[in-house]
């Protein structure tokens, strides 16, 4: 098992073990989990869209890759992004 951890503006956490992994990380703008078992074949996927929504998915899959398509396939993440812009106050 390995641990790592940054702080800082881009927090990141990593852990892997056999046969799986868990992170925790920045992208696009997005602060994103993943979890993946693949013994069992299942993980989990969640962003925060827009500092504002929490977006999950958690299955069965043939691998992490077909989670993160079946959420950006399935979910209108620009949407929700002007949705959250929208509703923040002016100033």
């Amino acid at each position: 098992m390995s641990l790592r951890w940054r702080t800082g503006p881009g927090v990141e956490e990593e852990r892997e073990w056999q046969g799986g992994y868990e992170k925790t990380y920045r992208a696009d703008g997005r602060m994103v989990h993943e979890r993946w078992d693949s013994g069992s074949g299942s993980g989990e996927y969640s962003l925060v869209v827009g500092d504002r929504f929490s977006v999950e998915l958690s299955g069965s899959a043939a691998s992490m890759d077909e989670l993160k398509a079946t959420m950006t396939s399935g979910v209108n993440l620009a949407g929700l992004e002007t949705i959250a812009r929208e509703a923040k106050p002016a100033g």
